[in-house]
């Protein structure tokens, strides 16, 4: 075990609007709102006590489904799922946003992920292809993925270059001595080509099942933070993927608060050491600190 504490320190709400995703850029935060007439990105201070900075009016993007920031570049991605379309989203000098159809799918990008280098990560689930785009969303790099990783739902790289891939797996030695034929939702490290499993997070109890998980995220050490969704926890894998622990609920919120439900979303601020997490059909989400 790292020596982790964490604790609840606040929630950020947005009123009636629905969150569908939330990421950090300099010194913002961002929740991307389904809202009506329009849809809308709040911006918070990413600092206590998480005041509301503005919101900008994103009408152009019919159904946001995600959305993700380069600190490099300074912008932000979101996802439009009915349309297949990803938009970029530039900051400019004088307050206002200029948003722009980037990348055009035949595929519906339910979500994504960044490269520390600023490169987006798209997957196909059906076809279980990761892709990477550069910032001019030029095709850098097409990778399949190896035959056992079944239905990913969702991939990230690491700082080595490999990827983390969160999926459907089914221990066919087992199966076939067995007759066990037991499908579980695995972690698996793949390498660049993608035709290598370097290691693989296997739950080993009933505890660490996990159960329709959404979302995971990488910090700079490489562990991974997983959306457990439907156990409505979010738990640590060390940069091995072995289990750490459950980072939340947390004891405080057990007693006394009412826990984020069906957590699909996660940010994780390494300067501020504060994990917010989104709820599914939540107007807000919680902060967390780690110390």
């Amino acid at each position: 075990m790292c020596p982790i504490s964490v604790n609840f320190t606040e929630r950020i709400n947005v009123g009636r609007d629905e969150v569908f995703g939330i990421t950090k850029l300099r010194n913002e935060i961002y929740l991307l709102c389904r809202s009506f007439p329009y849809n809308i990105i709040c911006t918070f201070d990413v600092r206590f006590p998480f005041r509301l900075l503005k919101r900008i009016n994103i009408k152009e993007i019919r159904d946001p489904d995600d959305i993700r920031s380069s600190e490099k570049e300074n912008v932000l991605y979101v996802s439009d799922l009915d349309r297949k379309f990803i938009w970029k989203i530039v900051r400019e000098t004088d307050d206002k946003h200029q948003i722009i159809k980037w990348l055009t799918l035949d595929y519906y990008p339910t979500t994504f992920s960044m490269s520390g280098d600023g490169h987006v990560l798209v997957y196909n689930s059906t076809l279980s292809i990761l892709r990477i785009y550069g910032s001019n969303a030029e095709l850098l790099r097409s990778t399949e993925l190896t035959r056992d990783i079944q239905n990913p739902y969702y991939a990230a790289g690491t700082s080595f270059g490999n990827f983390i891939v969160l999926h459907w797996w089914m221990d066919e030695k087992t199966a076939e001595s067995e007759g066990n034929r037991e499908w579980l939702i695995v972690m698996s490290e793949v390498s660049r080509d993608g035709q290598t499993v370097v290691r693989r997070f296997i739950p080993s109890n009933e505890k660490q099942k996990l159960n329709r998980p959404e979302y995971i995220l990488l910090d700079s050490d490489d562990r991974v933070f997983v959306a457990d969704t439907e156990n409505n926890r979010v738990i640590l894998l060390d940069s091995d993927l072995r289990w750490n622990r459950i980072i939340c609920p947390t004891n405080e919120e057990k007693e006394v608060r009412r826990p984020i439900p069906s957590p699909c979303r996660l940010c994780y601020d390494e300067e501020m050491k504060q994990l917010i997490i989104l709820g599914s059909f939540e107007n807000g989400a919680n902060v967390y600190t780690f110390s």
